[in-house]
Parts: structure tokens; sequence; C-alpha cells
């Protein structure tokens, strides 16, 4: 792997943009957990840089709004309206989860969509692919180091304040669902293993784009199927089949790879149904890992919800639909859609950034109706910043679009 401390990753670079990239990179994807709790609320790091960061960008010039960015936040208005009139109207019973929904839905959308992207231009842009890049196969090292560590050891390792928040030392296995029979799932610096599926499968797309090397891009993947989670097993699916769809292989060829990547993931499965201790009924769960109750809301459900505003479940938009009502879950898709809707139609070509984008938030949207987890952090960090990328430039063909160019930071 190359050595972080070198100039292709802006380190060397005495650059207030480069620094904020590295700052945000290291604690948004590389540590996202780390932190400490205030009134039983997580304070991560990469919340309280974010927000430092976003802070410092909006005093510090005039601000032009992007089109494409603004026709996003015009998107989200309908859901911000219906999810805010809801809460006045009916109350709230969880503060942590309205307060995540108010930061998820009305201020990282303008701090990535509004107050960044002027500084967004073709260098960062490239660097911050490039910190996608290495942090995704950092996260995926760690969580199969970690996944050994407890397999052999019985314990976690654990870093406070860094890899873990400060208040949840010690207590991973009983405050955490990661227990699978005894056998605990992959969770890297994520502390839950649908939390870290969810997250890679939006960036496995430019990670594969970007990522030549196979050892490399295997361990990524051997990590998603380490969290041992059906959803996040059919996320990956879904986004390989995508790509080779997308891809310019030949319809021949699409169809031997479509073919050789189910018999693999059907003897990677009997693989780990012969070493851990799975059935099949684990894998199709009539069930669905308990998550048919919340198929009940359908029975009550009206356009507009009259509970109070508690949680989003993990089937996100079941969740929605309790939360705020029918119109609620319209609402919050045109939101949610509009960056993809805006990509496919608004620009002449796309580029494989753009469609390896537009892939990784199409997964999120797939995976959602398994486990979503909205509200947890940094979920729509990631759904946020993947939008930035895709609608700031109006052709993203300044980034590698057939081989992988080496990107040098002048200072």
């Amino acid at each position: 792997m190359k050595p972080f401390l070198n100039r292709t990753l802006g380190i060397l670079t005495p650059n207030a943009k480069v620094f904020t990239i590295v700052l945000l990179s290291v604690f948004i994807l590389f540590f996202p957990k780390g932190g400490v709790k205030i009134l039983n609320l997580p304070i991560t790091w990469g919340f309280f840089f974010l927000m430092l960061s976003a802070f410092r960008a909006s005093i510090s010039s005039n601000h032009y709004l992007q089109k494409r960015n603004g026709y996003v936040l015009i998107a989200l208005l309908p859901f911000q309206a219906t999810s805010l009139i809801s809460i006045l109207v009916n109350g709230y019973t969880n503060t942590g989860y309205t307060l995540s929904l108010f930061l998820n839905f009305f201020i990282f959308p303008y701090i990535f969509l509004g107050v960044f992207p002027k500084y967004l231009d073709t260098k960062s842009y490239s660097l911050l692919l490039k910190w996608i890049k290495q942090g995704t196969f950092f996260v995926a090292i760690y969580g199969i180091f970690l996944f050994c560590y407890k397999l052999f050891t019985g314990s976690f390792f654990e870093i406070p304040f860094l890899t873990i928040n400060f208040h949840d030392r010690n207590e991973l296995e009983a405050i955490k669902c990661i227990d699978r029979g005894g056998i605990f799932k992959l969770i890297s610096t994520y502390n839950n293993g649908n939390l870290y599926g969810i997250c890679m499968l939006m960036l496995l797309p430019l990670y594969n784009l970007q990522e030549h090397s196979r050892f490399k891009r295997i361990s990524v993947k051997l990590s998603l199927i380490l969290t041992l989670s059906r959803t996040i097993w059919a996320g990956l699916l879904f986004v390989e089949i995508l790509q080779l769809l997308i891809s310019s292989y030949n319809p021949i060829r699409k169809i031997v790879r479509i073919t050789i990547l189910f018999v693999t993931g059907i003897a990677l499965y009997l693989c780990l149904q012969f070493i851990f201790p799975f059935s099949h009924e684990f894998l199709f769960d009539r069930f669905l890992g308990t998550r048919i109750g919340q198929f009940e809301v359908l029975k009550t459900a009206t356009w507009f919800s009259s509970h109070p505003f508690e949680e989003v479940f993990e089937i996100v938009y079941l969740g929605i639909i309790k939360g705020f009502g029918f119109l609620g879950l319209i609402a919050y898709l045109v939101g949610m859609l509009s960056p993809i809707v805006l990509g496919l139609a608004t620009k002449e070509k796309l580029s494989n950034p753009d469609k390896s984008i537009i892939l990784g938030l199409t997964s999120y949207l797939f995976i959602s109706f398994g486990d979503g987890a909205l509200l947890l952090i940094p979920v729509m960090c990631f759904y946020w910043i993947l939008t930035m990328l895709l609608t700031h430039f109006p052709n993203n063909t300044h980034s590698f679009e057939n081989k992988r160019k080496k990107v040098t930071i002048n200072s």
C-alpha cells in the first residue's frame, strides 16, 4: 500500500483546502465513531470538525450556489416541510434521532451543496477521490483485522476516542447488534456491521473505478461479506451486477461475468455456512431478521402521520411512512432521487466517475428496503458528499476516465 504521507494525498501541501479535505476524510471515513457523549448524545470528531469547517467556510467569503446543487436543495424542501410540520404538530419522543434527522436533512445538505462546493475545483476533487480510495481500503483491512482479532482472542481491540466513542468502550457486545450466534460481525471503525456495509456500498463503485489492484478490491469485498449481513450481501450483489451492466463489455462477456458472479456468490455462502453456524433459514428468513413487524405500519398509515416522531425503521421507507405518512414518503423520494435524476438528465455525457457515483447513490436507495440506517452517523454524510461530487461539475472528465493517473498537488 502506498504510504499515506505523500504528495499524491496532499499531506505535504500547506493549504487550508487540502487540510480540510484530509481532516474530514480521516474523521468521517477512517474514524467516524471516535468522540465522546454529552447528555447521552454522541459527539464525534467528524461532526465537530465538519461543523467547524463549515462555519469557517461560510463566513470566509461570498457564496455562489451552483445551479444543480440548488435544484437538489429545492427538491429537499417538500420533505423538510413535511417532517418539520409533523414534528411541530405531533411532537417527538426521541431527542437523539430527532436531532439526527434535522442534521441529515436540514444542515448537512446545505453544508455539502451550498458551502463546500465553492472550494471544489479540479485539484481538490481529485484529492477527495484519492482519500475516498485510501480510506475505503483502510477501513476494510482494519475491519478484517478486528474480525480475526475478536475471533481468536474473544475481545475487541479498541482505541477510545478514535475507533470507538469513549463512553462506549468495553460495551460493544452489549449495545450493538453484532452477534451472529457467537460469531461477531465485521464492524471495522464503524462499530456496527450493517452501518459499515451501508457506507462502503455507497463508496464501492468509486473504489472499484480507482483501484486497479485485484487484491485490494477483493479485500474490500471480503470485508463486506464478513459483515454477515443479508442486506449487505444483497447490496454487494446489486452493485456488482449493475457495474457489469453499465460497463463497456460486450453482451456475451457481461452474461458470462454475471454467471460467474452468481456461482462465486453461492460458493462463498456455502463456505460461510461450513465455517460459521449458519443454516439456510438464515438466508431465507421469512421474518426478515425480526423486521417483518415493521410492515404493520401499513395497516394504519395515512397521508399525514398523527404519531410523535420516534425513529426511522431499518426498512427506511416504512419508517418514513410511520413518522411522516405517505406524503412524507413521496417527499422523501423526491429529495433523495433528485441528484440521480439531475445527473442523468442534465449532463451531456456521463463520465466514469459520474456513473460510479450514481450507482453508489442508487445502492443506498436499494439497501434501504432492508436496512438503510438513515439516522446513524455517517450514512447521510456520504450520501451528500457523493451528491456534491456528482452535481458540482458539468462533466467530470478531468478525472481518470480510462486509466488511473497520478495526481500531484502542487504547493
